[in-house]
């Protein structure tokens, strides 16, 4: 996954991220497991933490596809509480996130959302 790559190589040690594993296809009895462990549908797929705690979520969509109605919940919720949410569906977008909220130890070309 490039995303994870890119955050493995040159994110600031003072940052923080993990992938939230969510949305893979499960069999019944995992996907039970996960949800009364307390997975829950809508969150973004990159989950970060800036040096001062403030969480940035990062949605990764394919060309074509679409927020799911908790996915745009989580995005209303970000937005209504202050919290960088981007949804991307090309590498240039999740580069230029990356490059605004300042997690990188570089600066990596990218275009605009």
């Amino acid at each position: 996954m490039p995303v994870a790559d890119t955050l493995r190589r040159f994110c600031r040690p003072s940052w923080k991220w993990g992938h939230y594993p969510a949305g893979e296809h499960r069999d019944v009895r995992t996907a039970a497991k996960l949800k009364a462990m307390g997975v829950q549908r809508g969150w973004p797929d990159i989950i970060l933490f800036d040096p001062d705690g403030l969480l940035h979520a990062l949605e990764l969509k394919r060309q074509g596809e679409h927020l799911t109605e908790e996915q745009e919940a989580f995005a209303a919720w970000c937005a209504g509480h202050g919290v960088p949410h981007v949804v991307a569906h090309t590498l240039d977008q999740v580069l230029t996130a990356f490059n605004e909220w300042g997690c990188l130890t570089i600066k990596i070309a990218g275009g605009e959302r």
